[in-house]
């Protein structure tokens, strides 16, 4: 990403982030806001990089994806994505106002052919 519009804040977001906790996606409330969150992100999207390092999706089930991240958010929009998980409120650039979406789009066998994380 790009950091020249506010390092500060990118230094802030980088010491934000969070390893990924399959119990702390699952129940975010449950997790306590810390001192160094900008902005108070999420805890989703203070783990999301750590989820994406340590997980790849391609050719995974559906159920295996709900089993580790839980139910998927049902948006209004993202209608062409069959998996759509609301992540938070961006993080820096273009995304700042709008929100992070952990999104997949299955094969015609069920299994993860693409992944991203999308803004609206």
């Amino acid at each position: 990403f790009d950091a020249s519009f506010n390092p500060g804040f990118a230094i802030r977001e980088f010491r934000a982030r969070v390893a990924f906790s399959e119990n702390q996606w699952k129940n975010p409330a449950s997790v306590p806001d810390l001192q160094m969150n900008p902005g108070r992100l999420t805890v989703r999207v203070r783990m999301i990089d750590s989820l994406l390092n340590q997980y790849a999706f391609n050719g995974w089930t559906r159920g295996q994806i709900e089993d580790l991240l839980g139910p998927r958010t049902t948006p209004e929009y993202f209608s062409d994505w069959d998996l759509v998980y609301y992540l938070g409120a961006g993080r820096y650039g273009n995304a700042i106002g709008d929100s992070e979406w952990l999104v997949f789009r299955l094969d015609q066998a069920g299994r993860v052919r693409d992944y991203q994380v999308v803004h609206d």
